[in-house]
């Protein structure tokens, strides 16, 4: 799934909320920024309250780090790798619910190759 709509706009509303995060976390994944920074970064921007909980934190960080390794399997795996506390923690902060919004992040954007939706997750 692209950050941006076909113009390279971040859209208006809540979406255009997540597509900014997603592409501001984006250029922080390329730069190799460590998890402590990514993590410091979330609380600072209070991101939380931005993107509707916990939720959709899980939404915008597993969203990015997929389209960050979109290039092959191993990019994935390292993107996973290399974010697993943040992701993590996320995660078991948000119980249940954050696991189905993981399965549901990675089913769409990997909607086209479900082999990789099901390694990812």
């Amino acid at each position: 799934a692209p950050l941006m709509d076909q113009r390279g706009d971040a859209q208006p509303g809540p979406a255009g909320a997540m597509e900014k995060r997603c592409t501001e976390m984006l250029a922080m994944v390329r730069r190799k920024v460590p998890s402590e920074g990514i993590l410091e970064w979330i609380v600072e921007q209070q991101l939380r309250a931005e993107l509707g909980g916990v939720c959709g934190l899980v939404e915008m960080v597993l969203r990015t780090l997929l389209v960050a390794g979109s290039k092959s399997f191993t990019h994935t795996l390292i993107a996973l790798e290399r974010y697993v506390d943040v992701l993590g923690q996320l995660i078991d902060e948000s119980g249940e619910e954050g696991q189905d919004a993981t399965v549901k992040v990675a089913a769409k954007v990997w909607m086209n190759s479900p082999q990789r939706a099901a390694i990812a997750i």
